[in-house]
């Protein structure tokens, strides 16, 4: 028997993103993989879909995520909340209240998932050194990429996800550091036209929108590290 579980996201989402709720979260990664597998066969089976399935595992309590497998609690609790009506639910929506926005850790987090699709490039050692190195490592590497110069030959990935993938990241993170919460395709494309080209996954666009956004990025970070305590990433502090 499945637990109660909520989809969340964009509605127009190539993939299924559902978030299972469970007592308590496994102990080790490995746990979690194989228990969001495990949860992800099992609704195949019950409702059978062509999209791939991106499960996490949450922990609620009062309304409030407490715990979760993947993702920041706050940016995971509040796009829970708002992308709720997005979707046709089986369940009433689990999340009763948002979080305050933590902009560090946001950028924290995305300076490194913007790295993490540069590592099959001809700067993979540059890169795998600036993800293990502090936010003003990854800043310094950042700032020096050109997104229209990289060779993305060896990259596993499809070149549309790759860049789809990092508009969504800049795109977020930007407009959070404007005061804006957004949580889909839709949203970020509306306040970055730019960037909606790429989040559609067009075919045959070149990089040169996508190194503009990644520039403002890079500016915006240098602002906001400036007034940063942490130099990693951390747990959100509730």
């Amino acid at each position: 028997m499945l637990p109660t579980f909520q989809y969340f996201g964009s509605a127009d989402s190539k993939d299924l993103d559902i978030i299972f709720f469970v007592n308590e979260i496994p102990t080790s990664i490995a746990q979690c993989a194989v228990k969001c597998a495990f949860w992800s066969d099992a609704y195949q089976q019950l409702f059978p879909t062509n999209k791939t399935i991106n499960s996490n595992l949450a922990v609620v309590e009062n309304g409030l995520l407490r715990d979760s497998f993947k993702g920041n609690m706050d940016e995971l609790n509040n796009s829970l909340f708002y992308t709720y009506d997005l979707h046709v639910q089986p369940h009433p929506n689990h999340i009763q209240k948002c979080f305050v926005r933590d902009v560090d850790l946001k950028f924290l987090r995305a300076a490194r998932s913007i790295l993490s699709h540069l590592t099959k490039t001809q700067h993979r050692t540059l890169v795998k050194d600036a993800l293990k190195g502090t936010i003003q490592l990854k800043f310094n590497v950042l700032e020096q990429m050109d997104l229209n110069d990289l060779d993305w030959s060896n990259t596993r990935l499809d070149a549309l996800e790759i860049k789809k993938a990092l508009a969504f990241q800049m795109g977020q993170t930007l407009a959070l550091w404007n005061g804006q919460e957004i949580y889909t395709k839709k949203e970020i494309g509306q306040a970055f036209p730019i960037l909606k080209p790429y989040l559609d996954r067009q075919p045959n666009l070149d990089f040169k929108d996508l190194q503009t956004a990644l520039t403002q990025f890079t500016q915006a970070l240098k602002v906001q590290m400036q007034t940063m305590q942490a130099k990693y990433e951390y747990k959100y502090k509730i």
